[in-house]
């Protein structure tokens, strides 16, 4: 009775090993096809280990989330309600002899499925075709801004005091400084400055003693050029997301709390964020080697014009975004955004009335004029990488662009080790 043919049409279970594909995607594409309701989406895996989470071994199906290694799940979290398998040609996109059951064990990567002999031949061959290696893209970004700020102030400050009976009387026009500051003290101040004071001394109520008369001309012009040339580049999976982040964390000030009674800061929460540059992509290529690219672009940096105290509201930051989607072919240079931008302001502070005099009214008034310009461009060049050998010379090329840019910066030549790739055949046996 042992040695008898298997029962036609009888449920075996195959396991199946993928090589490429991810095993609890595949079942959600799989779910689909036999007419089974597909799983959820799996959780992002949580960093550490397994034991530390206190998490147990847990499969997908096409029937919801099968408990691993036959142990129920924990009581705090209870299984979902698992629904009836779907019946043979159900909806099902392939016909089918009987229920299929498919679960994924994402530690070994593989598919376990529960089916007849029959079915199980034509869900393989599905399999075979789906279970192959996705070609991969590198992406070469390169990040050119360019500031140019240009700073002009012109104008005439004064001050006049005098002290009567014990009384102090004291004007000022024009004046950005406060009294007793950097007047008295004129060669503090940037630019060039023509000063005349009297020898007349006035006391101030707070003891300290500022010349009765005194004249400023202050004449500056600052010219600063900033240029960011940045050149991200990363790798990945046709139609897989990838994201990259150079630049820094940076403190924030979040909330802040005082006393009611004294006023005083009892405590400060800070948040930090990232400032830099952030390249997020997901590459698509197509069947005549054309890449589309779904990406989204920041560029952030810190204002040194900070609005308020820094130390207590924080640093003020610069950002500048791109979200597009673009096609080029394998190793063109394409422009994904431009950004430019000009900015004029002009300040005047100036005695009412007299500063609008011709050409006296020039003694009553200041001017400050800022002229700033900003160009941003984003360039991006996609490369197909199909081959074991292609990914190798990409790492040769990056790696002698490296080898020679360090110099630059170290003022030697590193050493640096070759790629560990050999093509079959060439290695030591």
């Amino acid at each position: 009775r042992l040695d008898a043919a298997p029962t036609p049409g009888a449920t075996r279970v195959n396991v199946y090993p993928l090589r490429y594909a991810d095993a609890p995607s595949l079942v959600r594409v799989l779910s689909q096809l036999v007419g089974g309701p597909a799983p959820p989406p799996a959780e992002p895996r949580p960093h550490g280990s397994s034991l530390a989470r206190g998490g147990m071994l847990r499969t997908e199906s096409a029937l919801g989330y099968d408990g691993g290694l036959g142990a129920p799940p924990p009581a705090a979290v209870p299984p979902p309600a698992q629904p009836e398998p779907a019946s043979a040609g159900a909806a099902a996109a392939i016909p089918l002899a009987a229920p299929v059951r498919i679960t994924a064990d994402p530690a070994t990567n593989t598919l376990i499925v529960s089916a007849t002999p029959e079915d199980w031949e034509t869900l393989r061959a599905v399999i075979e075709k789906l279970d192959v290696r996705r070609r991969q893209v590198f992406v070469e970004a390169i990040i050119l801004e360019a500031t140019i700020d240009k700073l002009r102030s012109l104008g005439v400050e004064f001050q006049a005091g005098t002290a009567f009976d014990g009384h102090r009387a004291l004007a000022q026009a024009n004046l950005s400084l406060p009294p007793g500051g950097a007047l008295a003290d004129p060669t503090s101040l940037p630019g060039l400055i023509l000063a005349a004071a009297s020898n007349h001394m006035v006391k101030l109520p707070d003891g300290r003693e500022v010349p009765a008369h005194t004249v400023l001309l202050t004449a500056l012009e600052t010219d600063s050029d900033l240029n960011v040339l940045s050149a991200p580049n990363i790798v990945t999976t046709d139609n897989e997301e990838a994201e990259i982040v150079v630049g820094r964390n940076v403190p924030f000030v979040a909330s802040r709390a005082t006393s009611a009674t004294n006023l005083q800061n009892l405590f400060t929460t800070i948040e930090r964020h990232d400032v830099g540059i952030m390249l997020r992509m997901t590459p698509q290529i197509t069947a005549d080697d054309f890449v589309r690219l779904t990406l989204f672009e920041e560029v952030s940096d810190i204002d040194p014009t900070s609005v308020g105290d820094p130390t207590q509201v924080g640093p003020t930051t610069t950002v500048r975004t791109a979200s597009t989607a673009v096609a080029a072919r394998d190793g063109q240079t394409v422009v994904i955004g431009g950004l430019l931008a000009d900015t004029l302001r002009q300040d005047e502070r100036s005695v009412p009335y007299l500063g609008k005099i011709p050409v006296l009214g020039a003694l009553f008034r200041k001017r400050d004029g800022r002229r700033m310009k900003t160009n941003l461009l984003v360039f991006l060049t996609p490369h197909v990488i199909a081959s074991d050998e292609q990914m190798a010379d990409t790492s040769v090329e990056q790696r002698e662009r490296m080898r020679a840019a360090m110099p630059k910066a170290l003022g030697r030549r590193p050493e640096l080790a070759g790629p560990s790739w050999q093509p079959r055949g060439r290695g030591p046996r």
